[in-house]
């Protein structure tokens, strides 16, 4: 698995456009960095993206997260 620079990757997938219903550019490169690692990478119906970090049949630890962006300024 190739190392990556936990900094780095989340200034850049932070600084991509995704407001809400537009997220495909985050989607792509964080599946671009995942498949990078040597992890495999699918998308189920809802669109989601599903990343298998063993061979174990239960999953251990599941992360849910957004790829949209808060879409208005917030002061």
């Amino acid at each position: 698995m190739a190392s990556v620079n936990p900094l780095k990757l989340l200034q850049e997938l932070v600084s991509i456009p995704g407001p809400p219903g537009q997220e495909e550019a985050v989607f792509e490169a964080l599946k671009r960095h995942v498949e990078a690692m040597g992890l495999k990478a699918s998308t189920d119906a809802k669109g989601n993206l599903l990343v298998s970090l063993g061979k174990s049949e239960k999953p251990k630890v599941v992360v849910a997260a957004h790829l949209d962006e808060i879409a208005m300024i917030v002061r």
